[in-house]
């Protein structure tokens, strides 16, 4: 996998997540809507430099959509 071909698949997880939060806000449901932010978190800070990483919060690396 090239490294463009990575970062996409890393964008991709955030879209995706970010896609899902919005259908748990529509729907009320909190708890899948926090999973998913926290998911998108996750997945945009595998895109970013290491020293963002080291400033995200926890709950990006304890859960995941």
């Amino acid at each position: 996998m090239t490294d463009a071909e990575l970062h996409l698949a890393q964008l991709v997880g955030v879209f995706e997540a970010l896609k899902d939060a919005t259908t748990a806000l529509a729907d009320g449901d909190m708890e899948t809507l926090e999973v998913c932010l926290a998911g998108a978190g996750f997945s945009l800070c595998c895109a970013m430099p290491e020293q963002y990483t080291e400033l995200s919060p926890d709950v990006w690396f304890e859960k995941g959509c």
